[in-house]
């Protein structure tokens, strides 16, 4: 038994590792899928599987001796009826091992019951759910999120009815049997209830679903850009939902939204991957079949992001005790950010190269060919956030496109606070002509900020986190 209990985890964790280092970040979510399933199934099956492993020969003279030794330590070594036995420690070990067998009853039986309870939650909430005109598809006011199950829909509104978006991402998970996936995750977590390698299995399956069900769902609808900003404000619900069904908001929205923008690889790096993995799995005596899955197209249209430095020239802007000022970090940040859209259909003006001065009326300018003005400044107040974000919405045409740019950058550096966005006068939101966001990106009176701002790293590291954020704004 411990045996088994030890090789299977073995090849658990080889599985879960090869998902998380060469296939998470792959667009291929099909084959992830099989992969995650067929490492579980392969993990429990292995262990009973002998196979012979034949070692370099050796001389015979080498090997005479080696038998022999073994023969004569083997002759002296007692039989069970020559042991003498002492009761009493006879007894404590069976009553160990039946507390052990206790505890692990225990665990099988409290599992079991989360297991029937999550099924009749669901029966409960059929039940109580009004049928649409559509097959499978109800509306349960109750609900704080919609969700699917097996080859049902559980939609909160008739308005999500209508809603393309939302319908097609649940019906993927129906059509795609992604509740089969999920059942046996959560029975073999039963059976292994003791074993955390299971539960995050259970974790990766569901969260390979999601970006499976947003891949197809916009291929569905041509509309990225609004599909991106519905995932971001149904995910605003952080309200616990059910564990045997398909949820809308799982737990990864920073994932989901990566992914969804993410480039699919190359073919020579994908091969690479799959060698690796390939190699490694025979080295265990299990192998996987994979199939790519092509990712989204990069669009064509062009997006004009006008990325302004600020300060310079004249105006240091602020500055720390050492002397370092909040205009050449800021330059810096927009030169890498200038250098992550080379090649792409992201057009980048740059409000400064060098440390120039520009006045505000020449800033403003910039933005009236633009389709988004990102103002990149430091603080020197203190705080705790890693980033802060001001739009300007009284009047302004681009309030509401502002705040959902603002809310997805957020979110690039603050899982739990995304969406929280301030609001300034500043001129160069006020008078800008496109949407605009004003990004803090730290402050000097923070050591760690400090820290982060100044070196090479950290700017490359913001920079890297503001990108994907424009790249959604420009789907």
């Amino acid at each position: 038994m411990i045996r088994y209990l030890i090789l299977s985890s073995l090849f658990l964790a080889f599985g879960l590792i090869s998902y998380h280092i060469f296939l998470k970040q792959e667009k291929a979510f099909v084959a992830n899928r099989f992969f995650l399933i067929g490492a579980l199934i392969i993990s429990l099956i292995i262990p009973f599987i002998i196979i012979p492993v034949e070692f370099l020969s050796i001389e015979n003279e080498q090997s005479h001796g080696s038998l022999e030794i073994l023969e004569t330590a083997t002759s002296i070594v007692p039989t069970f009826e020559e042991t003498e036995v002492d009761v009493n420690d006879s007894a404590w070990i069976f009553s160990w091992t039946l507390f052990l067998v206790m505890i692990y009853l225990v665990g099988v039986g409290l599992m079991l019951v989360r297991f029937i309870n999550g099924l009749l939650k669901i029966r409960q909430i059929r039940l109580q759910s009004n049928a649409t005109d559509q097959q499978n598809i109800f509306i349960n006011e109750r609900l704080s999120q919609p969700f699917s199950f097996w080859n049902m829909v559980f939609l909160c509104s008739k308005e999500q009815q209508q809603d393309e978006h939302l319908l097609a991402h649940e019906l993927v998970h129906v059509q795609q049997f992604h509740s089969v996936d999920i059942l046996l995750a959560e029975l073999l977590m039963i059976a292994y209830w003791f074993n955390p390698l299971v539960y995050l299995y259970r974790k990766s399956i569901s969260l390979n679903h999601e970006f499976e069900a947003d891949q197809k769902a916009i291929r569905y609808n041509s509309d990225i850009k609004d599909y991106l900003y519905k995932v971001v404000g149904v995910s605003q619900n952080h309200r616990p939902q059910l564990a045997l069904a398909s949820n809308f908001s799982f737990v990864s929205l920073k994932s989901r939204l990566h992914m969804i923008t993410k480039k699919e690889s190359t073919r020579t790096v994908k091969a690479l991957k799959w060698s690796s993995i390939l190699i490694a799995s025979m080295t265990l005596l299990s192998a996987f079949v994979v199939k790519p899955v092509s990712g989204l197209a990069n669009p064509e249209k062009e997006f004009v992001v006008v990325i302004d430095a600020g300060h310079g020239g004249k105006d240091p802007g602020t500055n720390n005790k050492k002397g370092h000022q909040e205009k050449d970090v800021v330059l810096s940040v927009a030169k890498l950010l200038q250098e992550e859209f080379a090649g792409t259909n992201i057009k980048v003006v740059m409000s400064r190269s060098d440390d120039t001065y520009l006045t505000l009326e020449e800033r403003i300018k910039l933005t009236e060919q633009a389709d988004l003005n990102v103002s990149l400044h430091v603080e020197t107040m203190d705080s705790d956030r890693e980033l802060q974000l001001f739009i300007y919405d009284e009047g302004m045409p681009y309030a509401e496109q502002s705040e959902r740019i603002a809310r997805v950058m957020a979110l690039q550096f603050d899982d739990e606070d995304c969406g929280s966005v301030g609001h300034s006068n500043y001129r160069v939101l006020r008078e800008a002509k496109c949407p605009s966001v004003m990004a803090i990106l730290g402050v000097f009176s923070n050591p760690e900020m400090e820290k982060r701002m100044l070196s090479k790293s950290g700017q490359k590291d913001i920079a890297d986190r503001l990108s994907k954020a424009i790249r959604i704004a420009s789907l």
